[in-house]
């Protein structure tokens, strides 16, 4: 995943992350990871590859908001780069592509 981010409230910001924007990487991640987690996991494996997808951005979005402003932030923006699932269920989505096309 990718989040887009800026600066809402610059004391907000100094006071919970300090000057150094990795303090606020290593804080937020888990928190945007857990959000991607719980949408994911309210969907099919189609719906997460293809159909749903802006969707689950959306709702992502929507569920950082509050978290954002306790870090002084605003959230712009939010991206899937690539789903990891476990793997009997990535063995399962690469045979039926291959069955698929052939």
């Amino acid at each position: 995943w990718l989040i887009k981010w800026r600066i809402a409230e610059p004391r907000q910001f100094i006071r919970n992350n300090g000057v150094d924007f990795r303090n606020l990487e290593s804080r937020l991640s888990p928190v945007v990871q857990a959000a991607f987690n719980e949408e994911i996991t309210k969907r099919t494996v189609q719906g997460v590859l293809s159909a749903e997808r802006d969707r689950i951005m959306g709702d992502v979005q929507k569920r950082l908001l509050d978290d954002a402003k306790a870090f002084g932030i605003e959230i712009i923006d939010v991206r899937i780069k690539r789903v990891d699932f476990v793997a009997d269920i990535t063995d399962s989505v690469y045979r039926r592509m291959v069955s698929e096309r052939a």
